[in-house]
């Protein structure tokens, strides 16, 4: 039976809801159905929404209908309204929940000409809002691409644009993730579920966050120092000469509100872009290897026709919201209807015959009967009230992530251990990107690695540590000898900690971190007398018993704070650094 059949013939209407949404949330069965209403000319679907707008008993009781045909949705966007929006937390005071009128075209009008930058600002800005963002995610040879590096590369993207200083970034990531998660769940997430799952707006932490961002955004308004990639004037100074006043709420209400829309759509759009690229073609190779070839070419014009048939077929902002206006502004779209079983028939009547109704739901599915033109969803410029002004910061910062995560070495997909196959991109209600892990060789980027081990002493403490110095003191040389014979450690050395109740150990060395490890094991008989004296120690002699070794080392190894970890000379050897300064060999 197909989704269409499936769906006609449900009469549970919550079991209806929730068969749509399985489909709608998820990319491959969302294609799926929208390749079945594309054979049958896109008809019009009507739901239920689990909306409770009010006590009555034959809840769910408001009508949803979702419009998947061009010219429906086209329609939709010219002529109805944007009510849905302005029950985010602006209260229709920015563009996005202004309905059509003076207000609405002053504030559109001084958001574009605040985004309008030269292209070579943009791609400079885009270029070191990248450099940014990967010092963290790329340390390691795993990494979330959705959160890790697309977002963040977008946030360290708005900082720079619009005038942020550092400080900011905590507080902008948290208001432009809870941001965004409310404008999908108004969109399409409140008709499938039940709230947000985000704690409520009035707590003391959240009205300090909002506070604070406040705060930041005054200090970006007055603040003219210059900063690496950022543009000569930065989005939120160009407000100000408008609004006049950087205490202004409503140049904050549209700083915001730019913000948060280009962070989630940059993030999906990458997310999607390399998820696309990786994807089983069927008969047809990936695109990876082509994707991998555009990377390298300069103009970026291959790579950008790439992305775009990524995001046509699964565009970053799938879903749109309207309220309908019925017959009154010329939208005359009517729901289909089936006819015993056979095809879907007369798609302009619904069972009673009559016209959506005036202030019904409509959710608009881009990506259904679209080309590009509803990328990020809709043209800039277009006769739309509302199109998306968002999309010309949105494209070169796209371009540029996805170019340079192609360009790391030996990018790939993260293989499920229990399934056996690539972990796919994760996405909440269909929209928001949660999860894709990603690896690369990271020892081609940065082939040092810190290890620091914090082991446990044994009871009595005291005369333990003293034993432990005593046996350091006579084995000094057998350690430096041993580490010099292997060549691959940068540096080492010991230390009392934590009250010297513990030993801890930490070295930076090159390469694989088992066989680091066991060379100890086997090589240095001086951690078997050690390990007398620690808690819990693995069996002795080490050398007959080394992978017991390396896991208890894994236990008490404790990773860099944050993450971080720096070198002066991220892919250069011991071997490297000896012979560029003439050391011993």
């Amino acid at each position: 039976m197909s989704k269409l059949q499936a769906f006609s013939k449900e009469g549970n209407a919550i079991k209806k809801n929730g068969m749509l949404f399985d489909w709608l949330k998820d990319d491959h069965e969302r294609a799926q159905l929208y390749a079945e209403l594309r054979g049958e000319d896109f008809p019009v679907l009507q739901f239920k929404s689990l909306l409770r707008s009010s006590n009555r008993a034959d809840w769910p009781n408001e009508a949803v209908y979702l419009l998947s045909k061009k010219e429906h949705v086209e329609m939709a966007l010219k002529f109805c309204k944007v009510k849905p929006y302005q029950e985010l937390e602006s209260g229709g005071r920015f563009m996005l929940g202004m309905e059509s009128g003076d207000a609405h075209t002053t504030q559109n009008r001084i958001a574009v000409r605040a985004l309008e930058f030269e292209t070579e600002e943009i791609k400079e800005c885009a270029r070191r809002a990248f450099e940014r963002a990967a010092v963290l995610p790329l340390k390691n040879p795993r990494f979330n691409l959705a959160t890790d590096l697309a977002e963040q590369a977008a946030i360290r993207f708005i900082e720079l644009l619009f005038g942020f200083r550092d400080e900011a970034h905590p507080y902008l990531e948290r208001a432009m993730s809870v941001a965004y998660t409310r404008l999908v769940f108004q969109i399409v997430g409140r008709h499938f579920v039940s709230d947000t799952g985000l704690p409520p707006t009035d707590t003391p932490e959240a009205k300090e966050g909002k506070e604070r961002l406040k705060l930041e955004i005054r200090f970006a308004a007055t603040n003219h120092d210059e900063r690496s990639g950022a543009p000569k004037e930065t989005v939120i100074e160009r407000l100000l000469r408008n609004y006049k006043d950087a205490d202004s709420e409503e140049l904050a209400i549209v700083a915001l509100g730019l913000i948060a829309g280009t962070v989630g759509n940059v993030c999906a759009a990458v997310s999607i872009a390399i998820a696309d690229f990786f994807a089983d073609r069927g008969k047809g190779p990936p695109l990876i290897d082509e994707a991998l070839r555009a990377a390298r070419i300069p103009d970026g014009l291959d790579l950008k026709e790439l992305i775009a048939g990524a995001l046509v077929r699964n565009p970053p902002a799938p879903f749109l919201a309207r309220t309908s206006t019925g017959e009154r502004t010329g939208f005359k779209v009517r729901v289909a209807h089936r006819e015993r079983s056979e095809g879907w028939t007369d798609r302009c009547q619904n069972d009673c015959g009559k016209p959506i109704p005036e202030g019904a739901h409509l959710i608009l599915a881009l990506g259904a009967d679209a080309d590009r033109d509803y990328i990020f969803g809709g043209l800039d410029p277009s006769d739309y009230p509302h199109r998306c002004i968002g999309q010309r910061l949105a494209w070169p910062l796209t371009l540029e992530i996805v170019r340079q995560l192609l360009l790391l070495p030996g990018l790939s997909q993260v293989i499920d251990p229990v399934g056996g196959k690539p972990e796919k991109l994760k996405k909440r209600w269909g929209a928001i990107c949660q999860s894709y892990p990603m690896q690369f060789q990271r020892d081609r980027r940065l082939n040092l690695h810190p290890l620091h081990l914090v082991l446990p002493i044994k009871e009595p403490v005291k005369e333990n540590a003293e034993k432990l110095l005593q046996l350091m003191r006579a084995g000094a040389p057998l350690i430096e000898e041993a580490l010099d014979k292997q060549k691959f450690v940068h540096s080492a050395y010991f230390m009392l900690v934590e009250d010297e109740t513990h030993l801890s150990m930490m070295t930076v060395y090159d390469g694989d971190f088992d066989a680091y490890v066991e060379h100890f094991a086997i090589d240095v008989p001086l951690f078997d007398e050690q390990l007398k004296y620690l808690e819990g120690a693995p069996p002795t002699p080490t050398r007959l018993f080394p992978k017991e070794f390396v896991e208890w080392i894994k236990r008490h190894n404790r990773a860099p704070f944050g993450g971080y970890f720096y070198s002066a000379y991220p892919t250069d050897t011991v071997a490297d650094v000896k012979n560029a300064t003439g050391g011993k060999s």
